[in-house]
């Protein structure tokens, strides 16, 4: 059905019913019910008892072949079910404890965190897909802090879908020394760009990385608090763009890793202290929009051939100290002919 014809089946009913025909009044109504709901998705909210206790909450495995979501409402109970649902919106609140996505993807509708403390691991040297429908968030209540996190060498990726929160949200990544963990938002699809708007706590002693996949893009809009002994990678290894409109803090390293067509763009005045490095390997730009984008520690150009740094703000100075590596190549350019920026920490 059309608009067209839903208004034409509400002034039949509404005429039928002036004429006291019920019967074709309840027969037109099924249609304009049955209508709604082939346009719309129906969503069903269940609710996290991991240690199948009949308790909210708790620790578990998220397993696409395992119960553990009651259908019953918060205080859980009841009929429990397995996860991989695109009409699911999975919540997590009552007692906190770990959550361990042990299934390759799990499909979901939104995926709420009611219940500060709650610590979401892909486990040992595995790469997780959580893929969103119905234009799908994560959400972080208020005040509260969802730390994600992997052991090894492993990351999660959140593919068609946002990170939300509300007021005084954070999410922490963490792992230990000697390990990469990643936090990749989209995949190859046109529709993948993707935000998130959380305050998001860089720690431990490893290698972090936080970007896209995907065509679409990412935009980070929460800030970024970095201090991290490892070092957080801002990665993108896409034909969309990465954009950092968060301001970045903190006593840790960053890296600004480009590898493909799409650019990465640092947009805010940062303060982080543990210096920055450039690896651009692809045919996209690294653009800049503020004179203190790097922070305040050296600026080391690490990617093999040409880094390619481009102002996107007339008269920017930025007083970084440069170094360039062997092998690597600066160049520099504004987005305007008549432009000028100043690099003066050469």
């Amino acid at each position: 059905m059309n608009e067209t014809e839903y208004r034409i089946d509400e002034a039949r009913a509404l005429a039928n019913y002036r004429k006291g025909n019920l019967l074709i009044l309840l027969a037109t109504a099924v249609v304009i019910f049955v209508g709604a709901r082939s346009l719309r998705a129906q969503t069903t909210n269940v609710y996290w008892d991991g240690d199948n206790n009949g308790a909210a909450g708790g620790t578990g495995s998220l397993n696409t072949g395992t119960a553990r979501f009651s259908t019953n409402g918060p205080s859980v109970g009841g009929t429990l079910v397995s996860p991989n649902s695109p009409n699911y919106i999975l919540n997590f609140g009552g007692t906190t404890g770990t959550v361990t996505q042990s299934s390759g993807t799990v499909t979901n509708s939104d995926v709420n965190w009611l219940a500060s403390g709650y610590v979401f691991t892909v486990g040992a040297n595995n790469s997780r897909t959580l893929l969103g429908t119905n234009s799908a968030n994560m959400y972080i209540t208020n005040n509260a802090n969802l730390t994600i996190t992997g052991t090894g060498n492993g990351g999660l990726t959140m593919s068609a879908m946002n990170l939300t929160g509300g007021s005084g949200a954070t999410v922490t990544l963490s792992n230990a020394a000697g390990e990469t963990f990643g936090l990749q938002f989209g995949t190859s699809s046109s529709t993948s760009g993707r935000t998130n708007s959380v305050n998001t706590i860089i720690n431990g002693a490893g290698t972090i990385t936080l970007g896209t996949s995907g065509s679409g893009g990412f935009l980070q809009s929460g800030n970024i608090t970095n201090n991290s002994t490892g070092v957080l990678v801002l990665s993108n290894s896409s034909s969309g763009d990465l954009t950092i409109a968060g301001a970045i803090s903190g006593s840790g390293a960053v890296t600004l890793q480009q590898s493909t067509s799409g650019n990465l763009f640092v947009n805010s005045a940062n303060s982080y202290s543990g210096g920055t490095t450039i690896q651009h390997t692809g045919t996209g730009i690294i653009g800049i929009s503020n004179s203190a984008a790097f922070g305040s520690g050296t600026v080391t150009i690490a990617g093999a051939g040409t880094n390619y740094i481009r102002n996107y703000l007339n008269n920017l100075n930025v007083t970084n100290a440069l170094v360039i590596n062997n092998g690597s190549t600066l160049r520099l350019a504004t987005t305007n002919s008549g432009w000028k920026g100043t690099y003066s920490g050469l």
